[in-house]
């Protein structure tokens, strides 16, 4: 039986669609900075419009939250599903699907207070702010996580809602969070499959690492 305690967001947020929302503690700030995927469909002005992402401070997990401002991944012109990862040394970063470069993955450095991608503020993709573009095509979905000093993303073939459920590739770095990144077994699939609109599987096809 769950309590509502609060809206997670104060009145300052724009009247938008929000979805995937991830939050995490910034040691620097003390602040919780929480991100939100932001769904444009329909907005005519604003941030709602013109962002893929919103973005608010608390001081506590439980929120309220304060609107920042709505940004755009660095890379991408339409960022979509998203994760953040808080590193050992407090360095934060942003997994997301670049779905203007064909629904391709990435991973980009965020800056000291996690409120925007090094690569926007920077207006660089340069190795030291962005993994480049990893992975398959077509994919979505991603989650990134450390284990025993090494770097894990998982992210599937593009599959809203489908039926059948979506495969899981798994990928590594021993090196950095922006990779590079090599890919070893979609976990979520007994076989791989043609790459298909609505299939779950068939992530052995990748398109390389490193930084672009």
């Amino acid at each position: 039986s769950w309590t509502l305690v609060r809206e997670a967001r104060d009145d300052t947020w724009p009247k938008c669609v929000y979805f995937r929302v991830h939050t995490i503690y910034n040691a620097h700030t003390k602040q919780y900075v929480m991100w939100a995927n932001l769904n444009n469909n329909g907005a005519t002005s604003g941030d709602c419009l013109h962002a893929d992402y919103a973005v608010g401070t608390s001081t506590s997990p439980a929120g309220p939250f304060t609107y920042v401002h709505g940004i755009k991944a660095g890379r991408g012109s339409h960022g979509g599903d998203f994760d953040l990862f808080v590193d050992d040394d407090d360095v934060a970063y942003l997994i997301y699907t670049d779905v203007a470069g064909g629904h391709t993955m990435a991973v980009e450095r965020l800056t000291e207070d996690y409120l925007q991608s090094a690569a926007t503020k920077s207006g660089s993709a340069a190795s030291n702010v962005s993994s480049g573009v990893f992975g398959n095509v077509f994919v979505e979905a991603p989650a990134m996580f450390k284990r025993k000093g090494v770097y894990y993303a998982l992210f599937g073939n593009c599959c809203c809602f489908c039926g059948q459920g979506s495969g899981i590739g798994v990928y590594t770095s021993v090196t950095s969070p922006l990779g590079p990144w090599v890919y070893h077994d979609n976990v979520g699939c007994n076989a791989n499959t043609t790459l298909t609109p609505g299939c779950g599987c068939g992530m052995d096809h990748g398109i390389g690492g490193g930084s672009v």
